[in-house]
């Protein structure tokens, strides 16, 4: 049970962006916040993943597991069931991915292993976490994407994913647009946005955009006060340039564009 005062701050998407998540971890500390959870997405990037891998261990931040970190198991072998006889591949990925072997030849196999071993759901009383939706990490929850671009889902449709969670707070992730959305049984549906990839343009399952239309860093408190929930949306000034510098150096432009800007470059 929630208690009076208590606070919680919810990151997801860092995607590799140390200097945001540095930024974004100082606030938190600023307001003397201790407990954080990370809804995935922690390394994939043309960016940190190594350092932030390290951030995240070194805090003991409970994360859960994002589509992008699931795609890590692409870049290991050995021996099924015995984590000590994995090794990361050296042959290229097929087809190229120049971003992932970057990341795969920055993470060490035991970052990798943290990454994969982490849950797809977390709980507490108060709170269901997950990156996208309860039962598959790569299809969002709160927008559904059509033809025409993203689109809300209806409450029915919301139900039906989220039956049976009885938990008054619902933590999605994936989407990297901060929202939220009040459900009629009162339930509270939490996207916190990106910490540190504000916009991305992607071809499935139908060619869209997805913007927060700024550049900032992002994250949410949850603050429990006279018996309710208080959500709070925060956005933080940190060194986009030199994020945006780096990831044009490693091949990105789609990324320096987004992380400059807040929106998408379509390639």
């Amino acid at each position: 049970m929630a208690k009076e005062g208590q606070k919680i701050a919810i990151i997801a998407d860092i995607h590799g962006n140390i200097a945001a998540l540095d930024a974004v971890l100082h606030d938190i500390d600023q307001q003397g916040i201790t407990d954080i959870y990370n809804l995935g997405d922690s390394v994939y990037g043309p960016l940190q993943p190594r350092e932030t891998a390290e951030r995240l261990i070194a805090r003991g931040i409970p994360s859960v597991r994002g589509n992008q970190d699931r795609e890590l198991e692409n870049g290991i072998t050995g021996v099924e069931g015995q984590p000590d006889h994995l090794h990361k591949r050296t042959e290229p990925m097929n087809p190229p991915n120049a971003t992932f072997d970057y990341m795969l030849e920055q993470l060490s196999v035991e970052q990798i292993q943290w990454l994969l071993a982490l849950p797809l759901i977390r709980m507490t009383e108060d709170l269901y976490m997950f990156h996208a939706q309860p039962t598959v990490d790569d299809v969002p929850l709160l927008e559904k994407i059509e033809p025409s671009g993203a689109q809300w889902r209806s409450d029915e449709e919301l139900n039906q994913l989220l039956h049976g969670i009885e938990q008054p707070i619902i933590l999605c992730a994936h989407t990297h647009v901060p929202n939220l959305k009040y459900l009629p049984d009162g339930r509270i549906v939490i996207n916190p946005g990106s910490v540190g990839l504000p916009a991305y343009h992607d071809d499935l399952p139908y060619d869209h955009v997805m913007e927060s239309r700024a550049p900032h860093a992002r994250y949410v408190v949850l603050d429990y006060t006279n018996g309710h929930w208080h959500v709070t949306h925060h956005s933080l000034v940190y060194d986009w340039e030199h994020a945006a510098q780096q990831a044009s150096e490693n091949g990105r432009h789609d990324w320096a564009h987004a992380l400059r800007t807040g929106r998408a470059l379509r390639v």
